[in-house]
Formats: structure tokens, C-alpha cells, sequence
């Protein structure tokens, strides 16, 4: 037996007997020695941790237990268990070693966020254990590395901070971090550690407090999971920083104080303020200001904790009147400390009254220019005893005129206001001080408004008139507005017309309105004189009058005007007038502007002051847009300057916002008037009128282009003017642009001028579509108009005429020569197809090598069938009754015979037609082939001679010039034969057929029964050469 089975012998042996510590006494053979072997222990106190790889936990988890002390000496394995409970998979690791303490389970990957069931189990030859149950979440074995790139910076101008930032290392959707500060002096050892609630959560920044400036510091850093489950991470390494410098304060200076006045009493609280200086100590410093009161030798303080602070508020708690104080501020911190100067001042000089109440503005009866001012104290006098100061303005004015205050001094309650100007609303406000002017003023009062009473109109009304020429009349519009020295309400007008120096018409005009107008006829060739005046409830205003010349009698107007825009103001400028007419004075100049299109005219008159100096000088108005809030866009300004000689003289008017509006994009015609005085009476010169804008912009939309007319080669396009309205600026120019089709190709632009509305564009290509649209230009920018499409046409002016004429003319001349063409068809047909000569009556068709010839021959021996060619028509049929020849005497080529074609008797295989050459018509008038002609007896006659058979000659030779012409058959007396011929068009030979004119032949010739017994004929063959 060997070591092995005494080793198992033992053992049952062991087992068999019964052990309390379950181990066995084995002697090991051929060593006399026994060794005691024992069963493992359970594994206790198991932990496992798995560490961060990257920004995620690696999937290797790390167990660790307690095998406990006893050593098995056997071979022992211990295998780790992890099962995950969300995928109900299971991971193992096995050790095999005796006392294992740790293994490594590999998870292929972390799994986030769920739960976790970890064990040991441990197992050898003599037993087995498993250690408890681990059940944890997988956060609870995850181990973070320390934070990433830890900064420690220095607060600027916060001496006793540090700011402390990081970087998470790991995906917050893995893993989201709480982390731990501690920090220590560079020179300490001690550690101290932040709270950990102040570094919960995914922060990354914290500000370290309560340090000592200018000092250096060590900071460590680490985390844990957000919930302080699972493992701190080790401590980063140290970061060293330092905190800032700080300063000791400096002396506060400019110390005041200042009491208000509550009720009718001063308030008990103090306010100082004062400077602390500019630089910052950066540490916690303290303002404390002290109050002396010298009577009751008290002193009062308060405290202000920061580190800059300018004011403080002390509680006298009861306001300590008409006695001496004493007030002071020291500030310090940790550096240092510093007391600013005393300020030692009565009570009275640190008390702040209120404004006067109960302010009224009353108006004076019977006295227009001057108001009633009224008040009353708010403040004890044993307290404070008060002087005044009043300040008034008009209420559409913005300068402010004050009362002397050597006229409100001392205990008053009531002020006359004076030399102001009648039925004008004023605006009055007060404040009060202490009697000596020591102390404070008080603030202004609330605005209060009056009116004064009214009185006689001081100036006369603005006077103007609009002239509009018509065919016989001129149509006068009287305009004007109320008196700028209206002083008071107007009640009513008084207009007086003369013409001719004779009056026309009186109206007396009642009415509220600031502006009135009125409209007349009058005649070119008479003059007029308008007088104006207003009225209110005191009295009236002086006259304004206006003189109208007649038509083409009008003074000379202004030279060289011009107008531009500067900074968004229109400045208009003119040269004076040079001449002027005896009698006639430059009184002023009259700018007017007219709103487009809506002829809204507004006016205003210029001092020609500036023109006096030998009627020379340039004279600028400035025409100012000024942006309001409100329904008005805008109001005109005016600034004049002249230049006279050399020298520089100005004059500054400005006008109220009622006087009209200047809009941006709009147009305005700007017309210079010179005013002249005759006598007692104003006219204005001839006017010059500019068109301007005082912002232009680009049109509200492109022209609409229309294609009017449109020819092979050009197109006409129209468009119209753009309205005033939208046009917002002077049009530059307009630029057509065109293009084939949808192609958008655009062809180079055409630009023409701003007073063009028709273009023809030239060069087009026939029958295409264009697409055409125009853009319009401004000095701001362009816009184009929308696309219109048109399409050229096929021809061009006079084509279709000239095809129409050519295709009449050639019709007409087709017409003409067909009618020729019937009218002389005989001589037509004798020049195309001329008559082809008879064979027969020819003379050696009487002519035979074995035969005289004889002259009597009758006629009726052989039939010759004469052939039309253009005639569709065969006489074949008609020949058959007279020819008396038989079909067994034709069978033979050699008896064959042709005239221009084959013959009637011929085989419809041997015809002239057979050969490839030529026209079938010229083959018959130009070669003619000579056929036998076999004589016999004619219908039963009998012949005195034997007659002659003729073979087929195979010449081609043309006849005689005498046998062409058919008029010598008709000389010939002994002819024995008459031929005849018809010419067709296709005659094609066969037997028994009919002639369809399909080719130029003749038809075969049938012949005609007869029961008449003839002589059986002899053949003789002759030849012709």
C-alpha cells in the first residue's frame, strides 16, 4: 500500500473514532513521522473595493478576509462568489493557497448602481466552509482617486481667504463625489479640517475663511462617494498657497454730520459720513463714531464692521438744540487703528429742515404780470427759526430764475413775484434754512404752478399766405397763427381785404384755434392787402398786414440757395438779395417747408439783421432734428450764421416743438422768401424752392415693371414713378436687369437715369421667354420691383407680310402657267413628246431582196397599231378586227418585230425595253427597229403576188429625215398599207392582255378568224440592212 491509501485509511479511520477538533494524526511512511491535518476554517470579516481606472471603476473587485490562524497543512482553495442580482449573473475567482487573505474577482465591467452579493468559499480534502454573505450596493465597494488639478489662488483684496478648485476624475453618472479639505500653516503641523457639509455635493471650488494675511498654507484634498458610502479616496498631494496682503486703515477725513427734521422737531439720529481713503486694508476693520455733547458731558458712539465704510448713524436719543457737539471717528483692525479730526459745531449747524408746505401761487387781480407766493412753517421756532429762497421758470422753459434771498430773509410766509410776463403759466418752487444760513438747506419743494392775469395782445399775428395759380385766377390761401405776445386767451380775429386799394371784404373771426386759415380768389392783373388782427378779452394786437402784388410783379428773391444735412440737422443757405427796387426795405426772410404729399405747410421767419451791411452776407439757417418722446417726431431748431467780410457773427434762435416736425424718409420742398417793406405794408419776394430730406433710406418697394410692347429682337419696358411717399430719398438711378427663362442668368445690367420710365432692350433672341424686373437706387441702397416675364415673338416687323406676299405671288404664278400649260397643251406635248415616224411608210419597207417592190400593195395587208406614250389607252382590242394574221405564224423570235418597244406580235420577253439604257419615250423617237412584215390576203381577198415576209432587223440605225415626218404617207399614192400609231405612256407587251400603261410598249396584236379559205402563203425572208 502507499502513502496515499494510508492517508485515507487514517482518515476514516479519524472520522470513524470521532474527533473534536476535526484534525488527524497521519504517520507519513518509510519517515516514522506522524503530522497532524486539519479542515479549514470559515473566512471571516470579508470586505472588497474596487479602485478607479480612467473616469470609471475598474471591473477587478478586491476581496479580502480573515482565514483565521490555524493552518490546514493541506492543500486548501478559497473561491470568491460575486453575483449580481440585476442580471442574475455570477463571477468567481479561485486561490489556492492554504491561508489565502485576498482575491481578485474580474466583472468584465463595473456594474453602476446596483446590488451586489459577495461570499468566500473555502473547501480541502478533510472539509469545507463559506463566510457570511457580503450584500452591498456596487458604490459601496468603489475606492475614487483623489481630485485632479487642485488649485489654491489668492482672493484679490481679500486677505483672509483662499479659493480652493478642482476637477472631478470621474463620470458623474458613475460615481458623484463629496469631498474633504483640510489645511494647515506652512510652518504648523496641525491639520484643520472642513466641515464636511460645507463640501457635499459635485462642487468644485471652495473658499477657505478666517485666515491670517500674507500667510502661506497647505491644502490636501479628498473624496468619497456623494453619500459618504463606500471608500475616502488618499489624500491628494499638498498644494501651497498664500493669502493676500493687507493694510492697516488709513485716517478718515471730511468728516460731516447731518440731522433731518421729523414732525415739527430735529430727529435724534446723527448721520455722519466721511472718506475712508482709497486704499483697502483687505482685512476686518471697524469705523466707530463718537459724540460729544459739551453741556451734559455725554458721549455717544456707533459702530460700523466693514472694511470701507463711509457713514454711520448715531442715536443722541434726544436731538440736544442750540448746544455745542463735539464728533469724531476712529477706525481699526488687525494692523492698526486711526482717529479722523474733531468737527465741533453747534446743534443748529447739523440740522436739515424740511421744505416749506402749504406752497400756493396765487394770481394777482387786475395785475398781469406778477403772482402771489404763500407758505407756512413746519418747524417750531423755538427750534429752528427758518429763512427762505423761491426760484420760478415759465412752464415751457427750462431756466430757472431765483429770488434774491436778502428778499425772503427772516420769518415770512409770503412773496410777490414780479415783472413777469401776462397770462403765461409759471412754475415755483422753495426751500428753507436755519436764520444765519448756517446748517443745511432743506430740499426743493414740490413744483407749483400759477397763472397771471391776462393782458393787451403785445405783438401782432404771424401772417402768411399759399398762392396757387389757375387758368384764369389765383386761388389765396390767408394763414396764420396766433401772436407770440398773445398775453392771453385769443377771442377772435378782424381780416380786412383790399383790392386795389379798395376794400373787398371784411370778416370778423371768432374762434378758440391757435391757427386759422381762409381762402380767396384773386384775379392775376389786380393787387391785394390783407390785414390781421387779434383779440382777447383785454384788448388788441397790433396789425399785421401782407401785400400781394400782381402776377409777374414780384420782387427779386434770394440768389444761390442750398440746402444739406450736418449731424442730422438740414442746414439751408442763401445769398441775399443784391438789388432791391426804390422803396422797397429787407425786412426779414421767411423759411417755409411743405410736407410731401400731404402739403402740410409750416413756416418761420428769419431776422435779416444779418443782411443790412450793403445787402451782402451769407445767411445758414440749421434746421435741426431733434427726437422727442412722444407723438411728435420731432421739433426744428433754428441757427443762423452770417459770414460778413470775413467777420463771424451769430445769433442762437430756438422755437417750441408746435412749430412743426421734421420726420426722417419724408420730403420736404424748402422755399426761401425775402419779406420786403413798402410803406406800411409786407410782401414777399419770388421764392426759390428746394427739395430735401433730412434722412434719406431706401423705397418701400421696387417699381412694378410692364412689358408693352415686345417684337422678335427688342422688348419696350415701362414702369411707373414710385409715390412720393415711399420713396424715402432722391432716386439716383434705376438698373434693369433681364435673364432667359428660369435660369436666373441675369445679362449685364442696364442702368438709366432717375426721369427714365421706358427702356427698350435690344439684341433679344426670338421666341424665348425673359424675365425682366428694374431696381431702384437711393443714396441709402436699392430695391428691386417684382419679375415680370414676356415672350418675344417668332418673326420681326414685315416678315409675316413678306411671306404672305411671296406665297400669293407664287401661287398666282402657279396659277398662270397651268392655265398656259392647258391653253397650248398640243405645242407642250409636240416639244416633250415628239411623234415617233412610221415604220411602214418608209421606203425600204417597200423594199425586198427577192422582191420587186410594187407599189399597188394593199392597205389592208398589215395593220400597224400606232402608240401614245403618255396615253394610258391600248387600241390592241380595236386592232384585233383588222388584222387577218393567225398566232401559230408569230411563234418564232426571228418573225418578231418593235417599234420603239416590242411589237404587238412579238413574245413579251423581246422588247427594246429589255435593254437597261435610257428613257423608254427617247428609245422610241431617236431608234426605231425594223419587224418583218408578212403580206397575205386581207378579209379573204386574194393576192396577185406572193407576199413578202420580212424578218426582224436587229439595226438600231435611225430613220431618214424624210420618213420621220407622217406628211409623207399621206403623198405616197402606191402605198399598199396604211400604218397608224398611238403613243401611251407604258405599254407592255403579252398575249391576251389588256395595256395598264406600266411600261412604253406596244400591245400584242390578236388576230381575227376568218372562215374565208385563203392560199397557203409562201415566205420569202428578206432582210434589211
Amino acid at each position: 500500500m502507499d502513502t496515499s491509501h494510508h492517508f485515507l485509511l487514517l482518515m476514516l479511520l479519524h472520522y470513524a473514532i470521532g474527533s473534536n477538533e476535526g484534525c488527524v494524526e497521519i504517520l507519513e511512511v518509510g519517515k516514522n513521522v506522524t503530522a497532524k491535518k486539519c479542515p479549514p476554517l470559515k473566512p471571516k470579516n470579508l470586505s472588497c473595493i474596487a479602485v478607479q481606472e480612467d473616469k470609471k471603476i475598474s471591473p477587478n473587485l478586491n476581496c479580502s478576509w480573515d482565514p483565521g490562524s490555524r493552518d490546514p497543512l493541506l492543500d486548501t482553495t478559497y473561491t470568491v462568489y460575486v453575483y449580481v442580482n440585476v442580471s442574475s449573473q455570477t463571477y468567481k475567482a479561485d486561490c489556492n493557497q492554504r491561508l489565502a487573505r485576498y482575491c481578485v474577482v474580474n466583472l468584465v465591467y463595473f456594474p453602476n448602481h446596483v446590488l451586489l452579493t459577495v461570499w468566500v468559499e473555502v473547501k480541502n480534502a478533510l472539509g469545507s466552509e463559506r463566510s457570511d454573505t457580503l450584500e452591498e450596493y456596487s458604490k459601496d465597494f468603489a475606492k475614487p482617486n483623489p481630485p485632479s488639478n487642485i488649485q489654491v489662488l489668492t482672493e484679490v483684496n481679500i486677505p483672509t481667504s483662499l479659493m480652493v478648485t478642482w476637477k472631478h476624475l470621474i463620470k458623474k453618472n458613475v460615481l458623484t463625489l463629496s469631498y474633504a479639505i483640510r489645511y494647515r500653516k506652512a510652518a504648523s503641523d496641525v491639520w484643520v479640517k472642513v466641515p464636511k457639509n460645507l463640501t457635499r455635493g459635485g462642487n468644485e471650488s471652495y473658499i477657505l475663511q478666517s485666515l491670517e494675511p500674507y500667510t502661506q498654507y497647505v491644502v490636501q484634498m479628498r473624496c468619497i462617494e456623494e453619500n459618504y458610502s463606500g471608500y475616502w479616496s488618499d489624500w491628494s498631494a499638498s498644494i501651497t498657497g498664500n493669502t493676500a496682503e493687507a493694510n492697516p486703515p488709513l485716517k478718515p477725513k471730511n468728516l460731516s454730520c447731518i440731522a433731518v427734521q421729523e414732525d415739527k422737531v430735529i430727529s435724534p439720529n446723527l448721520n455722519c459720513s466721511w472718506d475712508p481713503g482709497s486704499r483697502d486694508p483687505l482685512l476686518d476693520t471697524t469705523y466707530t463714531v463718537y459724540v460729544y455733547v459739551n453741556v451734559s458731558s455725554q458721549t455717544y458712539k456707533a459702530d460700523c464692521n466693514q472694511r470701507l465704510a463711509r457713514y454711520c448713524v448715531v442715536n443722541l436719543v434726544n436731538f440736544p438744540n442750540h448746544v455745542l457737539l463735539t464728533v469724531w471717528v476712529e477706525v481699526k483692525n488687525a494692523l492698526g487703528s486711526e482717529r479722523s479730526d474733531a468737527l465741533e459745531e453747534y446743534s443748529k449747524d447739523f440740522a436739515k429742515p424740511n421744505p416749506p408746505s402749504n406752497v400756493q401761487v396765487l394770481t394777482e387781480v387786475n395785475i398781469s404780470t406778477s403772482l402771489m407766493v404763500t407758505w407756512k412753517h413746519l418747524i417750531k421756532k423755538n427750534v429752528l427759526t427758518l429763512s427762505y429762497a423761491i426760484r420760478y421758470r415759465k412752464a415751457a422753459s427750462d431756466v430757472w430764475v431765483e429770488v434774491p434771498e436778502s428778499f425772503t430773509r427772516g420769518d415770512i410766509e409770503s412773496y410777490r413775484l414780479q415783472s413777469l410776463e401776462p397770462y403765461t403759466p409759471y412754475v415755483v418752487q422753495m426751500r428753507c434754512i436755519e436764520e444765519n444760513y448756517s446748517g443745511y438747506w432743506s430740499d426743493w419743494s414740490a413744483s407749483i404752478t400759477g397763472n397771471n392775469a391776462e393782458a393787451k395782445p403785445a405783438s401782432a399775428p404771424d401772417l402768411w399766405r399759399i398762392i396757387q395759380p389757375s387758368s384764369n385766377n389765383r386761388n389765396v390761401t390767408l394763414v396764420w397763427k396766433a401772436p407770440v405776445k398773445m398775453n392771453g386767451k385769443v377771442k377772435g380775429y378782424y381780416l380786412n381785404i383790399f383790392q386795389d386799394d379798395v376794400m373787398f371784404k371784411s370778416y370778423n373771426i371768432t374762434t378758440d384755434k391757435i391757427s386759422q386759415m381762409y381762402s380767396m380768389e384773386l384775379p392775376p392783373n389786380k393787387t391785394a392787402s390783407i390785414e390781421l388782427i387779434a383779440s382777447n378779452s383785454v384788448g388788441a394786437s397790433p396789425k399785421s398786414t401782407l401785400f400781394i402784388p400782381r402776377s409777374g410783379q414780384e420782387p427779386p428773391g434770394v440768389e444761390n440757395m442750398s440746402w444739406s444735412v450736418r449731424d442730422e440737422k438740414l442746414q439751408v443757405e442763401w445769398t441775399a438779395v443784391t438789388s432791391l427796387c426804390d422803396g422797397l426795405h429787407l425786412s426779414e426772410y421767411l423759411l417755409e417747408w411743405v410736407n410731401i404729399p400731404q402739403l402740410q405747410t409750416e413756416w418761420q421767419r428769419v431776422s435779416s439783421s444779418v443782411t443790412n451791411t450793403h445787402n451782402k452776407g451769407v445767411t445758414n439757417v440749421i434746421l435741426e432734428y431733434t427726437p422727442n418722446i412722444g407723438p411728435l417726431s420731432g421739433c426744428l431748431q433754428f441757427h443762423c450764421e452770417t459770414n460778413l467780410f470775413g467777420s463771424n457773427v451769430g445769433d442762437q434762435m430756438s422755437f417750441p416743438p408746435s412749430q412743426g416736425d421734421l420726420e426722417k424718409l419724408k420730403r420736404y420742398n424748402i422755399s426761401v422768401y425775402p419779406i420786403y417793406k413798402y410803406k406800411t405794408h409786407f410782401q414777399a419776394g419770388r421764392p426759390v424752392t428746394r427739395p430735401a430730406y433730412v434722412q434719406q433710406g431706401t423705397p418701400e418697394r421696387g417699381p412694378t415693371v410692364k412689358v408693352d410692347k415686345f417684337k422678335k429682337n427688342s422688348a419696350e419696358l415701362t414702369w411707373e414713378e414710385i409715390p412720393l411717399d415711399i420713396q424715402h430719398g432722391f432716386i439716383t438711378n434705376y438698373t434693369i436687369f433681364y435673364a432667359i427663362g428660369n435660369t436666373k442668368k441675369w445679362e449685364s445690367p442696364v442702368t438709366v437715369g432717375p426721369n427714365v420710365h421706358s427702356y427698350v432692350l435690344m439684341g433679344l433672341a426670338s421666341e424665348t421667354d425673359y424675365v425682366v424686373n428694374v431696381m431702384v437706387s437711393t443714396v441709402a441702397g436699392s430695391v428691386k420691383g417684382m419679375d415680370c416675364t414676356f415672350k418675344t415673338m417668332k418673326y420681326g416687323d414685315g416678315e409675316v407680310e413678306v411671306i404672305v406676299v411671296v406665297v400669293c405671288l407664287s401661287f398666282l404664278f402657279l396659277t398662270v402657267f397651268v392655265m398656259l400649260c392647258l391653253r397650248k397643251r398640243e405645242v407642250i406635248k409636240k416639244l416633250l413628246w415628239p411623234q415617233v415616224p412610221d415604220p411602214s411608210d418608209s421606203s425600204i419597207a417597200h423594199w425586198s431582196p427577192d422582191f420587186p417592190i410594187k407599189t399597188d400593195v394593199p392597205k389592208e395587208d398589215v395593220s400597224v397599231v400606232e402608240v401614245d406614250t403618255f396615253d394610258g389607252k391600248c387600241l390592241c382590242e380595236e386592232d384585233k378586227t383588222v388584222l387577218p394574221l393567225k398566232k401559230n405564224k408569230y411563234h418564232s423570235e426571228e418573225h418578231s418585230s418593235g417599234i420603239g418597244g416590242s411589237s404587238c406580235m412579238s413574245s413579251p420577253h423581246h422588247s427594246v425595253s429589255d435593254s437597261d439604257s435610257g428613257d423608254s419615250g427617247q428609245t422610241t423617237a431617236s431608234t426605231v427597229q425594223y419587224s418583218s412584215v408578212v403580206a397575205g390576203a386581207y378579209k379573204g381577198q386574194t393576192s396577185n403576188h406572193q407576199p413578202p415576209v420580212f424578218t426582224r432587223s436587229e439595226s438600231t440605225q435611225p430613220l431618214l429625215d424624210s420618213e420621220e415626218h407622217l406628211e409623207h404617207l399621206s403623198e405616197s399614192g402606191d402605198q399598199s398599207r396604211s400604218s397608224y400609231f398611238r403613243r401611251g405612256r407604258e405599254l407592255e407587251l403579252g398575249v391576251g392582255q389588256e395595256c395598264d400603261g406600266a411600261s412604253l410598249t406596244f400591245c400584242p396584236v390578236q388576230e381575227e378568224t376568218s372562215p374565208v379559205a385563203e392560199d397557203p402563203p409562201t415566205f420569202t425572208l428578206s432582210y434589211m440592212l
